[in-house]
């Protein structure tokens, strides 16, 4: 983990990043841990590509993750190389869902919450770009 000294309107934080390659990302702010997931902003016709934007959830990581639903999305462009999951699934947070190729090398791309796949957006050996929506979950059933 990389750790921070971040200033926040005049508050001091200590924080700690986890590895931002994988979703979701950890972070320990003050020593209390909270799982963070990045979600994409909607393009606009003066920006050709969205930038990803990222939000915490409003839980502790190892708190009861509310109800709704949660996009997975491509952490980096790859390769889909298998699928582990179908709609209907009930996952685990931090559950392998997919294995994703970049760059010679396999990354297990994970759950970023408890729930029920809802949609899948991609089949194996489809090519993704960062930001694709891969995986949608209904959390906290």
């Amino acid at each position: 983990m990389k750790r921070f000294k971040i200033t926040i309107d005049g508050k001091s934080y200590d924080v700690e990043v986890g590895d931002v390659r994988v979703s979701p990302i950890m972070v320990k702010v003050d020593g209390e841990e909270f799982a963070v997931a990045v979600e994409r902003e909607a393009a606009s016709a003066a920006t050709p590509t969205a930038s990803p934007a990222v939000s915490t959830a409003s839980a502790p990581a190892t708190a009861a993750v509310s109800t709704g639903a949660g996009e997975v999305i491509a952490p980096m462009p790859g390769t889909v190389m298998d699928i582990a999951v179908k709609v209907g699934d009930v996952v685990n947070h931090g559950q392998r869902l997919c294995n994703l190729e970049a760059m010679k090398m396999k990354s297990p791309i994970r759950s970023t919450s408890a729930g029920t796949v809802t949609e899948v957006h991609v089949s194996e050996g489809q090519s993704v770009n960062y930001g694709d929506v891969l995986f949608v979950l209904e959390v906290g059933n």
